[in-house]
This record gives structure tokens, C-alpha cells and sequence, in this order.
């Protein structure tokens, strides 16, 4: 990365989750990938894209070495699989197509639950988010004995220049997608949060 590059952990997002949502529910949610990715009002595309290189949308060196790297360091974490994401973003003034791709990495484990992304976006612009589902008194989930909090903590790297713009459009999104999965749940509704 140039020098002029920042890396920052952003606010952790705590949702609580409603006293009636089970374990498998909650990880069936954030494991069915696309409908996590769609909750997301800005992604305007979304396709799964693989790291065979006779493939048009082939993964980035970068991303499948990063992936690679937080699958060893994970305990349970299953194989990563990379989509590309298209999200439409007011950029000086106007809304404008931005194409970046993620690595989605289930972690179904003894001690910790949930899922973990890496993204690699244009502009030097990299972004790890480790979601975990975690009991009432902040254990982490490994049985199906509820109320639980879904837990968000995202660090992004980026040019110092835009680290203002990328903090606030992840935050508020991401603030926005907790709120969704939130009211989904409380509806009952399983897997389908995207128009919640």
C-alpha cells in the first residue's frame, strides 16, 4: 500500500438480537451470503466469481491470499467464497458505480460463530469485517441457548484523502444493515431481510 494509506477500526456495532431467534437461524442468515450483501441499500449487483483463472471476473491475487490468511487464524472457518459486488455511491456529487470484490468466510466452530469478509475495493481500499453471534453475558456462541447479540467489528485501509468518506458511507450502511437484520428477525422472517 502507498505510504499515504490509513487503517482504522471502525465503531463495533452491537445489535441485540429478539429473546425468540435461534442459533441456526441467525448463522443460516449471515451464511446465505448474497441476502447479507443485498441488505446493503447502496449494492445495486452481486455475482459469485471464482478464483479459476479462465474465469472473466477472476479474484485478485490480494483478496484470495488475505482470505486464505484469516481462514488459518480463524478456528471453524470454512472455505471463503468471492463475489463481486457493484454498489452505487454519491462521489463529488453525483452517483457513481463502484465494483469491488469480497471474500465471505463462514465460521461454524467450538468456541465462536458468525462470519468473517475481507473486500478489496478500487483506491487502495481494503476492509475486514469479523461478525460473531455471542450469548447474553458476551460468550461466544457454540450452543443454541439464547438471547443473542450480533456483533460487527470492521477495520478499513484506505488513502488517507478518503478515509472520511469510506468511514462514514461503511458506518452508516452498515448501522443501516444491523437495523434490517434486527426488524427481520423480530418479524420471524428467517432469510429474508432485503426488504425489511
Amino acid at each position: 500500500m502507498p505510504v499515504l494509506t490509513t487503517t482504522s477500526a471502525l465503531s463495533l456495532i452491537e445489535t441485540p438480537l429478539p429473546p425468540s431467534t435461534s442459533l441456526p437461524i441467525i448463522l443460516s442468515t449471515l451464511h446465505t451470503h448474497t441476502t447479507l450483501i443485498y441488505l446493503n441499500s447502496l449494492v445495486t449487483s452481486c455475482t459469485s466469481v471464482t478464483t479459476d483463472a479462465s474465469s472473466p471476473h477472476q479474484v485478485s491475487a490480494w483478496l484470495t491470499k488475505e482470505a486464505d490468511k484469516v481462514c488459518k487464524e480463524t478456528l471453524g472457518a470454512k472455505a471463503p467464497k468471492y463475489y463481486s459486488i457493484t454498489d452505487k455511491n454519491p462521489l463529488w456529487g453525483r452517483l457513481s458505480d463502484i465494483r469491488y470484490q469480497a471474500a465471505m468466510i463462514d465460521v461454524t466452530g467450538q468456541t465462536e460463530n458468525g462470519l468473517n469478509v475481507v473486500v478489496e475495493a478500487p483506491g487502495g481500499t481494503r476492509i475486514w469485517q469479523r461478525w460473531r453471534v455471542v450469548g447474553t453475558e458476551g460468550d461466544q456462541a457454540n450452543d443454541d441457548d439464547g438471547p443473542w447479540t450480533l456483533v460487527e467489528e470492521p477495520t478499513v485501509q484506505c488513502w488517507s484523502a478518503f478515509a472520511g468518506f469510506v468511514k462514514r458511507t461503511l458506518e452508516k450502511a452498515h448501522a443501516e444493515n444491523h437495523r434490517k437484520l434486527r426488524k427481520g428477525f423480530e418479524k420471524g422472517e428467517g432469510r429474508t431481510f432485503v426488504s425489511a
